[in-house]
This record gives C-alpha cells, sequence and structure tokens, in this order.
C-alpha cells in the first residue's frame, strides 16, 4: 500500500531523461578516466625501454671492467677493436665492431632484441683505456656511454 501512495498512475523506474542524463555523466566520467590512464601507461612504456637501455649498459660495462681488471695483457688493435688477454685462457677476448658497426665479443653480436649498441671506440690511455659506445632502441632513444676503465697490472 506505501508503493501505491508513493507512485501514483503506476510510475515505476527511470524517465527517458533521467537514463540520457546518467548515460551522459557516466560517458563523461569514463573520458575524463582514459584521458589519465592513457599518458600514464605510455609514461610506462617509456620508462620500460629507458631501462633495458640502462640494464645492457650496466651489463656491458660490468663484462668490460671485470676483463679489465682481471687482464694480463690489453691491445688496442684499433680504435674500434680491443684485444684483452687473461690469465689461462689460451684464447683473448676480442671486444670490437662488425660491419654494421655493432658491438660483438669475440665475433658474437652483443646487440640483444630491440638494443643496438653502436659507436665503439677504445682510447689506451697509461694505466687504462677509454671506452665510448652509443645504445639505442628502435623507437629512437639512446644512451651514449664513456667511461675509463683501470687496468690492475701494468698497460
Amino acid at each position: 500500500m506505501l508503493m501505491k501512495r508513493l507512485f501514483k498512475n503506476s510510475e515505476a523506474g527511470f524517465t527517458l531523461m533521467e537514463t540520457i542524463v546518467a548515460l551522459g555523466l557516466g560517458f563523461f566520467v569514463m573520458i575524463t578516466i582514459m584521458a589519465v590512464v592513457i599518458p600514464g601507461l605510455e609514461k610506462i612504456r617509456d620508462i620500460n625501454r629507458i631501462e633495458q637501455l640502462h640494464v645492457n649498459a650496466v651489463f656491458l660495462l660490468n663484462t668490460l671492467t671485470y676483463w679489465i681488471k682481471q687482464a694480463e695483457n690489453l691491445s688496442v688493435l684499433n680504435p674500434s677493436k680491443l684485444e684483452i688477454r687473461l690469465s689461462g685462457s689460451p684464447t683473448p677476448k676480442i671486444v670490437s665492431t662488425d660491419a654494421n658497426n655493432n658491438i660483438t665479443i669475440d665475433d658474437v653480436p652483443f646487440n640483444t632484441g630491440d638494443i643496438e649498441v653502436t659507436g665503439l671506440s677504445f682510447i689506451p690511455m697509461a694505466r687504462s683505456v677509454r671506452i665510448s659506445f652509443t645504445i639505442k632502441t628502435k623507437e629512437g632513444e639512446t644512451l651514449p656511454i664513456t667511461t675509463t676503465i683501470a687496468k690492475r697490472n701494468n698497460f
């Protein structure tokens, strides 16, 4: 009986105008949320690409640092080729560039997936070697690296 008093003439549910307003407000909220979420997702992708650059640079630098510090003899054969003779190893490690200007270690390309490593150069110094190279993604982000690694023994 209470329901009959509240809704006269059997009026129950939403009117067409209320439904249109509710759909409009819902659409506006969805557009606002998407305007915030999509740039955030793009920023996360950018951060992941930069992280890949950093991880590859750290791996390459750690490998070269370890070999150079453990080397019995280092020879810069030309500005883009370094020969590292490790104690107890019959063959030297050769770090160089290939025909496409990509870094190779013992003739095996270092490049992984979407990362390209280019512009490798070695400059011999008194008790160290200066290494320069650039890591870049296919999307265009680049990370130029220049560092000097000192040898533990005499050069």
